[in-house]
């Protein structure tokens, strides 16, 4: 793997406009545990490139749990949210991270957003369950998020 990091590394050197090699670099540094790394090369592409909802979850996703950095992860959420509002992936790990800060109306309230946009949808079953629970856990604490 050392090696393939190096060669990413020198292809982004080498062309550091290319936004794909961008996120191949920070996906590959990220699996390492090079957050960091991670971190500047995610930015760096959505400093060259349009916006791109997929940079802003990658990035709420190393922020928030693996380096506790909750106000920088909560940003990227909200971005990646008005980037890729129909995407499953972004509400029900934002809405983990929301329930997890004790922000459990709202975190309902991004789910249930997606249960009325995609009633249809094949993970549709485990929103509507995390909905369920997370109204539960709201009036008794200390119950797990889902």
């Amino acid at each position: 793997m050392a090696r393939s990091l190096e060669y990413l590394d020198r292809a982004t050197e080498l062309a550091p406009d290319t936004l794909r090699y961008l996120d191949i670099a920070a996906h590959a540094n990220s699996v390492v545990g090079n957050d960091e790394k991670a971190i500047e090369l995610w930015t760096a592409r959505l400093e060259r490139g349009p916006p791109y909802g997929e940079s802003h979850f990658n990035l709420a996703h190393t922020y928030q749990p693996r380096m506790g950095k909750s106000g920088r992860a909560l940003h990227h959420w909200e971005k990646a949210r008005q980037l890729l509002p129909h995407s499953p992936d972004v509400v029900l790990f934002a809405a983990r991270f929301l329930a997890g800060m004790g922000r459990k109306s709202e975190a309902i309230d991004w789910l249930q957003g997606f249960l009325q946009r995609h009633p249809t949808h094949d993970r549709y079953q485990e929103a509507r369950d995390a909905t369920t629970r997370l109204a539960d856990s709201a009036n008794s604490p200390g119950t797990r998020s889902p």
